[in-house]
């Protein structure tokens, strides 16, 4: 007779009998602890499992192993426990480790003492600390001629050319050094630079610091602080508003050195207009403030077909000789009313009755804002320059679609709220993203900057890290390339306007053909007169010189690509000044039909709802901005529901329904 095949139980039978946690068989089981009789293929859901079976009187003569095998269960536990809380020390030790090798490098522990020339000299601190007209730049222009040396240090290359030309103007030898092009000898006494290209390693007897408030700016304020910490000037002049007075006085502090604040008021009165007026009320000497490229154009349209006044335009995406070319023309008459961004909010010294603004709000790369009260000071204190009257007025002229707010401007002058900036701003050097990416054995650098960026000023008290937006955006593009994590850095800092899809395909390009070994080349010529053509082209040739500067090898036509840059900027020159001219083709009755039509047009309606159109505009100028459409209020069905109770209130047989 055969014998009866044995029940064998599955493994959570085995639990049961055992009385064992799931993962405590588990565990016994892969050990070998628990020996599995057989595997059974079953068919399930349409698969076939292989399935561990178990003889369960074998199973039952295991109860008495439990303990041992628990308690060795406990010592590896305790055992794997401690050695990942030991490499989890391991790993915070060397990232504390790494981290203050950085911030050594960067010098943010003891930032002051990474300048020892500086330090050497015990330097004398000057702060002309004033709104704008009040003559501090003058003043602080005097005591640079009047040094045997000196290193002017500014915020534009349109600035570093005027003061390159007042230099020069006075005898003195001179030369002028920016990011993109150096005129004249590195080594003459007087140099004028943008504040980026700051030479650590020269002596000189004055150095000056303009617009020193931007020690406040997210993204560009840590060059004003390596300058004001480490210039190696005997006097370091600073010019400035009143904003910056505290953190001034922090750096005094911070460096042990003398400061002497010089107090200046505006030498003109700044008044503000008591109504706005209307932009066919403009008259000669007036600027008109736009803040974007569509409403500059429709301005300047305006004003033509008006045929009363010609103007010229200022605007960021222009290039400093375009825009000293335009600013030459307004002061000298030949254009009458000015038409302008908030770039003439810096250097440009022109003889401005009245400055109008056409709204008080602007798009600042992120979202649209009002005007903040430094930003509205700066703007309106271009009205009634010292030695033009001593007497401006600021005011609102009238604009389809924009909407200046008066008691937003007259609460804003002359009212100067210091800094609330507890902290310097600073930027990794290409040293420290190097040592980072050896750290981090990566030479991706979005990685290596999001590491500096959680890390790098973690617990400073002084200092915090600058805004790296643009270098994280444009590393982006570069991490697909064969490029050393220093070159993808040195490419990710260069002035490339990622809102600019123009600019960032040379961008690209230039990458590519570095990392490829080649020759950089340039975007072809435009072939045909259009402005933002030609001003993507002059903005790529600019790029292209800046990167000269770094990468003379694959960078090594900066002479050609600097005289087709000129000629971009000529032509450019010829049809902004075209642009502004009076409109001699309308007769009077055609006239004033154009104009009604610029300044009341017809009010756009869709179905859902009204809004302003401000015309959607991404430019590439760095003052550009897109002003949004305001949020539809949905009034149609409000309106169908008022219709439809006119409708039964005018027919009975609808109410007797």
């Amino acid at each position: 007779m055969a014998l009866k095949a044995k029940k064998l139980v599955r493994i959570d039978e085995v639990r049961g009998i055992l009385s064992a946690k799931p993962a405590e068989v588990e565990r016994w089981v892969n050990n070998g602890d628990i020996p599995i009789h057989e595997h059974r293929e079953i068919r399930k859901y349409g698969r076939y499992l292989n399935v561990r079976m178990f003889d369960p009187d074998v199973v039952s003569s295991l109860l008495g192993d439990i303990p041992m095998w628990r308690a060795r269960d406990n010592g590896e536990k305790r055992q794997r426990r401690s050695q990942v809380a030991k490499s989890v020390a391991d790993k915070a030790s060397a990232t504390r480790a790494l981290n203050t090798e950085l911030r050594s490098l960067t010098g943010i522990s003891d930032y002051a003492a990474c300048f020892p020339l500086a330090r050497r000299l015990g330097r004398r601190l000057v702060f002309f600390c004033g709104p704008t007209n009040s003559g501090k730049t003058y003043r602080a222009l005097q005591l640079v001629a009047s040094a045997g040396s000196a290193e002017i240090l500014s915020p534009l290359r349109l600035l570093a050319m005027e003061h390159f030309d007042t230099l020069t103007s006075r005898g003195l030898t001179a030369s002028m050094i920016t990011g993109e092009e150096i005129i004249g000898e590195e080594t003459a006494p007087y140099v004028s630079r943008t504040v980026e290209c700051a030479d650590f390693s020269r002596l000189v007897d004055v150095g000056l610091i303009d617009e020193v408030q931007l020690l406040d700016d997210r993204s560009r304020g840590w060059a004003w602080t390596a300058a004001a910490f480490g210039l190696p000037a005997k006097t370091l002049v600073m010019t400035g508003s009143p904003e910056a007075l505290p953190l001034v006085q922090r750096i005094a502090e911070m460096t042990g050195e003398e400061l002497e604040v010089i107090s200046l008021d505006r030498l003109g009165k700044l008044e503000v207009m008591n109504s706005a007026i209307e932009l066919t009320e403009v008259k000669k000497g007036d600027a008109i403030i736009v803040f974007s490229r569509n409403d500059l154009n429709k301005v300047r349209k305006i004003l033509s077909d008006v045929g009363e006044v010609n103007s010229a335009a200022i605007y960021g995406a222009l290039g400093p000789e375009v825009r000293r070319t335009e600013a030459a023309r307004f002061a000298s008459g030949e254009a009458d009313v000015l038409v302008a961004t908030d770039a003439i909010g810096m250097g440009l010294n022109l003889p401005i009755q009245r400055v109008l603004f056409t709204t008080t709000r602007k798009f600042d790369g992120a979202k649209l804002r009002d005007l903040t009260i430094g930003e509205i000071n700066q703007i309106a204190g271009r009205a009634g320059r010292f030695g033009n009257g001593g007497r401006g007025q600021v005011g609102i002229v009238e604009l389809p679609d924009r909407t200046a707010v008066r008691h937003i401007i007259w609460r804003a002058i002359d009212v100067f709220q210091p800094s609330l900036r507890t902290r310097f701003l600073f930027r990794p050097s290409v040293k420290v993203v190097a040592r980072a990416g050896i750290a981090l054995n990566t030479k991706n650098l979005v990685a290596v900057m999001t590491y500096l960026r959680a890390n790098l000023a973690k617990c400073s008290k002084s200092f915090e890290l600058a805004d790296t937006d643009d270098i994280m955006e444009l590393a982006l593009h570069l991490d697909g390339h064969q490029l050393s994590l220093e070159d993808k850095f040195l490419f990710a800092c260069s002035p490339c306007e990622t809102r600019s899809d123009a600019q960032m395909r040379a961008f690209r390009a230039f990458a590519r053909e570095h990392s490829e070994g080649r020759q950089a080349t340039l975007p072809k010529f435009p072939g045909y007169a259009h402005s933002e053509a030609l001003e993507d082209f002059a903005k790529a040739a600019s790029l292209y010189l800046w990167l000269a500067r770094k990468f003379p090898g694959t960078f090594a036509e900066s002479e050609e690509v600097q005289a087709l840059r000129t000629k971009a900027q000529e032509e450019l020159s010829r049809i902004t000044m075209s642009l502004g001219q009076v409109n001699a083709n309308l007769d009077d009755g055609k006239r004033e039909m154009v104009v009604l039509n610029h300044l009341y047009p017809p009010t756009f309606r869709n179905p859902y709802g009204e809004f302003e159109d401000y015309g959607y505009d991404f430019g590439d100028d760095d003052d550009d901005f897109d002003v949004y459409r305001k949020q539809a209020q949905v009034t149609a069905p409000k309106k169908r529901q008022r219709k439809r109770k006119k409708k039964n209130k005018a027919s009975p047989e609808t109410a007797s329904a």
